[in-house]
């Protein structure tokens, strides 16, 4: 096991955790686990992305926007909306 770095906040951890996920997504192999993923590119290559803070921000940013695209509310424009809600409402007769 080797050392990357310590942290002082929740925040800091999540930030970290989201821009080493980022940077997996974007240089992993298909079906690739992270361990030979981290040999591949090197430890200390990758120590020096995730704790540089420019590319840090860059990664984490990726990975928000990406999460936000998968969480997306499909029904929120219609919920939203009193005209478009009135188009689901059931008549009772």
């Amino acid at each position: 096991a080797e050392f990357l770095t310590t942290v002082e906040t929740e925040d800091e951890v999540i930030k970290l955790c989201g821009a080493l996920m980022q940077y997996y997504r974007e240089t992993g192999i298909y079906a690739e686990r992270t361990a030979p993923w981290l040999r591949r590119l090197g430890f200390e290559n990758v120590k020096e992305v995730l704790l540089d803070p420019e590319r840090q921000n860059e990664l984490f940013e990726r990975i928000m926007d990406a999460k936000k695209a998968v969480e997306a509310e499909p029904w929120e424009a219609i919920t939203s909306n009193a005209q478009a809600r009135k188009i689901f409402e059931v008549e009772k007769v």
